[in-house]
């Protein structure tokens, strides 16, 4: 049986037979990468369904806020093979993946001069030298962005819901799968819209957000410093739900969190801390919030 991207796919969801699965571990176990890299025939639309489903069902948190590891670490095998290019239709223009993993950032530069932050837990596709009219990334997860300016050829950054482009600026994108997405302009402007109605556009001045949760779209004035300090090991919860918060702990500090008091989920917290420790932050969290933990090596236990 040969290893087609409708097997990965399957593999990924956990749905495989005992003897496909043993194929596809065996294919991946090999990295039989070189012998089936002109033999694979996926297709532009193949390789946004698998970037889909990679979002709504390998990344997503399951029962609890934490990731299935091992079905994350195949997520990660199938975009490197994307990387390297066996996807020959779709990567005949060179596109590369990079991806973080929890705990992890990694620092970009394009081609044409821009700068990328990848945060943890997230999934960057460029191409290796941008042609055309316009310069197209897409992102799965969070990034900050320093475009360099091009007037001729504008900056665009496509996420499976969202769609933002830019001429020249500063801005961080928050994409994560069951999460809003939230840009914040640091500097410049930016148009941003919906995936599925781009010529109705929010247009953001410096300092300005625009959050995408489900069908609303709204606009308001932060500071815009807050939302990326994650880039100086800082973190910032604006009056955020306890379910998501756990989401970035988790990101962050490379961390399964399994929370037995399900009442918190909904709970808002707003602070701010410095390049905190792990213990630190949730003895502050559990003073304030009535809560009590465990920390077991990467385990944390909530109740």
């Amino acid at each position: 049986m040969k290893v087609s991207p409708e097997l990965l796919e399957k593999y990924a969801r956990n749905e495989c037979t005992p003897s496909e699965k043993a194929i596809v571990e065996k294919w991946l176990k090999n990295d039989a990468l070189e012998s089936e890299s002109h033999e694979q025939g996926f297709s532009p639309s193949q390789e946004d369904k698998i970037w889909r489903s990679l979002e709504a069902d390998v990344i997503k948190p399951k029962r609890t806020f934490t990731s299935n590891r091992r079905t994350v670490a195949v997520a990660v095998s199938v975009l490197i093979i994307i990387s390297v290019g066996i996807w020959s239709q779709f990567f005949q223009n060179n596109h590369i993946i990079y991806q973080t993993d929890a705990g992890q950032t990694q620092i970009i530069v394009l081609p044409d001069g821009s700068k990328i932050i990848l945060n943890a837990s997230s999934f960057l596709e460029v191409p290796k030298r941008f042609v055309g009219e316009n310069r197209e990334v897409r992102l799965l997860g969070e990034a900050f962005f320093e475009v360099a300016k091009d007037s001729l050829h504008p900056f665009i950054v496509n996420t499976t819901v969202s769609r933002t482009e830019v001429l020249g600026t500063e801005f961080n994108l928050s994409s994560y799968p069951e999460e809003d997405v939230i840009l914040t302009l640091n500097e410049g402007k930016v148009a941003f819209s919906r995936s599925s109605d781009p010529a109705k556009q929010e247009v953001l001045s410096p300092n300005e957000q625009v959050i995408l949760s489900g069908s609303s779209l709204v606009k308001r004035e932060v500071d815009a410093s807050l939302y990326n300090g994650w880039l100086e090991n800082k973190l910032y919860f604006d009056n955020e739900r306890l379910g998501t918060i756990f989401k970035k702990l988790e990101r962050r500090y490379d961390i399964e969190i399994e929370l037995e008091n399900l009442s918190l989920t909904n709970q808002t917290y707003r602070a701010s801390y410095e390049n905190p420790t792990l213990d630190a932050l949730l003895e502050d969290m559990s003073f304030v919030l009535d809560f009590t933990y465990t920390i077991r090596g990467k385990q944390v236990i909530i109740k």
